[in-house]
């Protein structure tokens, strides 16, 4: 069930990423839709996917950290 939980929460997490990726390429451009090139969501996608990344692997270190003590 743990995992599930865990599964659940990457998801959620990266549909997230894809929305704020998303705007910030929009944001750019005030929202015209027509502006937005692949290559430019796809910078901002990654961007944050690595952020994500790094958050999630700081706060599991945490975590983990305050189970031992």
């Amino acid at each position: 069930m743990k995992n599930l939980w865990n599964i659940k929460f990457l998801l959620s997490a990266l549909a997230f990423t894809f929305i704020f990726s998303l705007l910030f390429s929009l944001s750019d451009v005030s929202f015209q839709w027509q502006h937005l090139t692949l290559w430019k969501f796809t910078k901002q996608f990654i961007f944050f996917v690595i952020i994500f990344l790094v958050t999630t692997i700081l706060i599991s270190r945490g975590a983990k950290g305050k189970k031992e003590n």
